[in-house]
């Protein structure tokens, strides 16, 4: 792994460096008519950060403090968080889980209860009976429905079945650990599908990094021709001389 990572910094240590060569023969008009388009994502990133991580070493305030660094080292904060970023929040399999416990349960109790309501021998059968309708009343086809469909059903029939006359029943029945567990598993699906559903949002609201690149271009074009226009000062010759040798 190690020699991987090696073999991928010199590849991306000598694309920087040709990089520079080609970018520092230019004039400034030249620079700021340079096309990244053939430039990865990756590319453009390692390159940035070689320009900031140069500038900061520099030794030089009116360098590594200049406006224009700063604002290129803020845009570019902000595309290194995108480009690298999972277009989903990878939570779906933790919700799935989540959900399927849920379920496990609740077809359960339903099954329970479907059988004994027809056990017409057994004195509780009728308790049976009143709770299969409710079950039947809210959670019939709750499988079909989509999760935040199937959560809002179910909080409404643990809600149902929490009233007296139908948590009597359950107690007659013996099914208080089996409604226990239900409501233990609703809880448990509703924190992790709205840590998924935060996930997301959070994740839809940045920019892509398609959206980022033009501007990360435009500031690192700036930037640069700024560098070139101040290669004849003291301390920009030096920094100059860094900045192509990297």
């Amino acid at each position: 792994l190690s020699k991987v990572f090696l073999e991928w910094k010199k590849k991306n240590s000598i694309f920087v460096r040709e990089f520079f060569k080609l970018l520092f023969y230019q004039n400034h008009q030249k620079i700021m008519k340079i096309s990244f388009r053939k430039i990865s994502t990756k590319e453009l990133a390692t390159l940035c950060e070689r320009v900031i991580e140069t500038s900061k070493k520099s030794g030089f305030p009116e360098i590594s403090g200049h406006p224009l660094l700063l604002g290129l080292e803020k845009i570019y904060k902000e595309y290194e968080a995108v480009y690298t970023k999972a277009s989903y929040s990878g939570k779906g399999v933790s919700v799935a889980k989540a959900d399927k416990e849920r379920d496990a349960v609740y077809s359960d109790l339903k099954g329970f209860l479907k059988a004994y309501s027809r056990m017409k021998l057994f004195p509780e059968h009728e308790d049976a009976e009143k709770l299969y309708e409710v079950i039947h009343a809210f959670g019939k086809n709750i499988g079909a429905l989509n999760y935040a469909e199937e959560t809002a059903q179910m909080k409404k029939l643990i809600e149902e079945l929490n009233k007296p006359e139908h948590h009597r029943r359950l107690s007659v029945l013996r099914l208080d650990p089996y409604f226990n567990e239900l409501k233990l598993k609703q809880e448990a699906f509703e924190a992790v599908y709205t840590e998924q559903t935060q996930a997301n949002s959070e994740l839809r609201q940045l920019k892509s990094a398609t959206a980022l690149k033009h501007e990360l271009e435009n500031q690192l074009k700036v930037y640069l021709s700024l560098v070139n226009a101040m290669k004849s000062l003291e301390n920009w010759k030096r920094f100059y001389s860094d900045l192509t040798k990297s």
